[in-house]
């Protein structure tokens, strides 16, 4: 897995672009769950009523809304790693490996990473003036 040098993040980067992404991050969890519930009501409508034709239109919407978030995201730079509770991750370099510094809808700042070989769930705080990036 290789991360683009251009869309390497240092800690202070990462913290400086945190206002937007994180009201990025709010719509995008409130459009996942919209859609998430439009879904279930689809499902539990009946055939070609027009209820069903309507929550479809409704689904097509949400789901034009959260492809938007996700490209805002990727045009920053940024991997999500989990779009109901807002996980993105920033690439970074640790030393000279690959790496994430990682952040989640709801924390106040960015505090941990991960190696980019690992994934999400081994975050490790960050150490002071860990990032080479």
């Amino acid at each position: 897995m290789g991360i683009p040098v251009k869309a390497l993040f240092t800690v202070e980067e990462a913290v400086r672009t945190l206002p937007l992404v994180r009201a990025i991050v709010a719509d995008l969890v409130e459009q996942v769950a919209a859609h998430r519930a439009t879904s279930r009501a689809w499902r539990d409508a009946p055939p070609a009523s027009g209820e069903r034709r309507l929550l479809e239109d409704d689904l097509r919407l949400l789901g034009a809304r959260v492809q938007g978030c996700l490209d805002e995201l990727a045009a920053l730079g940024l991997e999500v790693r989990d779009l109901e509770l807002g996980h993105v991750d920033f690439p970074t370099l640790m030393g000279s490996e690959p790496a994430f510094l990682c952040w989640q809808l709801g924390e106040p700042t960015v505090t941990s990473w991960h190696s980019a070989d690992t994934g999400h769930r081994t975050r490790q705080p960050l150490a002071a003036g860990a990032c080479a990036a």
